[in-house]
């Protein structure tokens, strides 16, 4: 999906689930939401071209910066503007910031856009993986420091392996064993779009349905997200070129729904509404803003 249709789609999500959220609160009690991620997986490893990822690993000083931006920048930069909230909702705040970078939309946006659509492919690919074992680590950390509720790790690495990691393998030997023609993996981004804003659509729905604040949250995001870019591009447009620069700038401040919404729901974590919250709104801006930027 390009800039129009991702802002049309988000506009739809917004909408529905603020008329009737009953449906999507209905749906959550059934196993939908990790079905749709096991699904995005497995497209995502039915799809991906291990010669561009390993084309793209071959720029080693590349992906060293986009995974200290990713896990070590990143977490730190919203640790920092955690202190705006409280309760859950800082906690969700805490959350979004330890995630990984989307699988699809920062490579699409990267290609747009004249940036390194091989760099960001490899970086968004392993990023992914390493998440499954960083995302709950840095969060019990940053957790730690600030006195917050705490969860079983070994756990909630355990479940997201099998849900992550076990469809991505699946769809990678499917690919492997198996022809799968051009047509059908042309047709893959369009059905991941459609399942993420799936998962977006459950998530405000529960958000709605609860009456949690969610336009402040918001605003607040969608100017630390562009906060993120401005500084991102401050820092890095004096060592790299054009098309790394794009692609360092969406890999590293994009985050993942896909990831985020299983992980909340195995952490198991009170208030789980509230810490959705900042991670659909940020999900939302980091989408809408890209895709104005798109459009012009």
């Amino acid at each position: 999906m390009k800039g129009l249709e991702w802002i049309i789609g988000l506009a739809l999500v917004a909408t529905g689930a603020w008329l009737y959220p009953e449906l999507g609160v209905s749906l959550s009690r059934w196993p939908v939401t990790t079905a749709a991620v096991v699904l995005i997986f497995f497209f995502s490893g039915l799809r991906i071209e291990l010669r561009l990822v390993l084309k793209g690993i071959k720029n080693w000083r590349f992906q060293v910066r986009a995974q200290l931006l990713i896990f070590g920048v990143m977490p730190f930069l919203f640790w920092l503007f955690s202190f705006f909230f409280d309760g859950p909702t800082r906690v969700g705040v805490l959350l979004t910031g330890c995630l990984p970078t989307t699988i699809s939309s920062c490579v699409v946006l990267s290609s747009l856009i004249g940036g390194d659509e091989e760099g960001a492919l490899s970086a968004s690919l392993l990023s992914n993986v390493l998440a499954l074992f960083l995302a709950p680590l840095l969060l019990m950390f940053y957790l730690s420091l600030g006195n917050m509720p705490e969860f079983l790790i070994g756990e909630a690495i355990g479940k997201l392996l099998l849900v992550i990691l076990a469809p991505l393998l699946l769809g990678r030997a499917v690919r492997f064993f198996y022809s799968v023609s051009k047509q059908i993996q042309s047709q893959i981004p369009f059905w991941n779009s459609l399942l993420i804003f799936f998962l977006a659509y459950i998530a405000l729905c529960k958000v709605f349905y609860l009456s949690v604040p969610i336009g402040k949250i918001l605003l607040c995001m969608g100017a630390f997200h562009a906060l993120l870019l401005f500084i991102v591009h401050l820092v890095i447009r004096r060592f790299l070129k054009r098309a790394e620069q794009i692609a360092l700038l969406f890999t590293s401040t994009q985050k993942s729904l896909a990831i985020g919404v299983p992980l909340i729901s195995f952490l198991g974590l009170p208030g789980s509404e509230f810490v959705v919250a900042p991670l659909v709104a940020y999900h939302f801006v980091q989408l809408l803003i890209p895709g104005l930027f798109i459009l012009k």
